[in-house]
């Protein structure tokens, strides 16, 4: 992987086992580039903290054009669940497409003798779905560790 020198900090105590992550230590400028030698896009990183830590948007989905991972589209705060399986269920032409898509999902927690409370959860996800390209398949499975260690607060 790539990494600018001012963000070489972060990156190391992220890919070499540190559990911590260092959001605010990331440079806007940081480009980190898979193995598959696609690159992500500063827009990634500025909509994932949109989605964490601000909670402007539900959903993002992310899809590889001309070797860099960028933002496709935004989910609305009042979008579904199953509106976000169709904007990341996409076709090209007669074949299905891969896509990446990162999920804010809010939910009531009540344990039993305590108050409920609402927490949300942060997912990523790759959809490569068996009747995709073979070559966009591999694109997008070789580049999906990027994409977990940048957005490293997802499960």
């Amino acid at each position: 992987a790539v990494v600018s020198t001012q963000s070489k900090q972060w990156y190391q105590r992220r890919v070499h086992g540190d559990t911590r992550c260092f959001h605010q230590t990331v440079n806007t400028n940081t480009t980190i580039m898979a193995m598959s030698g696609v690159k992500l896009t500063e827009n990634c990183m500025t909509v994932y903290n949109e989605i964490q830590k601000g909670k402007k948007h539900r959903y993002a989905i992310f899809v590889i054009k001309n070797g860099e991972i960028d933002v496709e589209k935004l989910g609305e705060k009042e979008n579904t669940y199953d509106q976000f399986l169709g904007d990341l269920q996409q076709k090209d032409g007669a074949k299905d497409d891969c896509r990446y898509g990162v999920y804010d999902y809010e939910y009531k927690f009540a344990p039993e003798g305590a108050d409920a409370q609402f927490k949300s959860k942060i997912f990523l996800l790759c959809w490569c779905p068996d009747s995709s390209a073979i070559k966009k398949k591999m694109l997008y499975s070789s580049s999906f560790d990027t994409l977990k260690r940048v957005f490293c607060w997802c499960s």
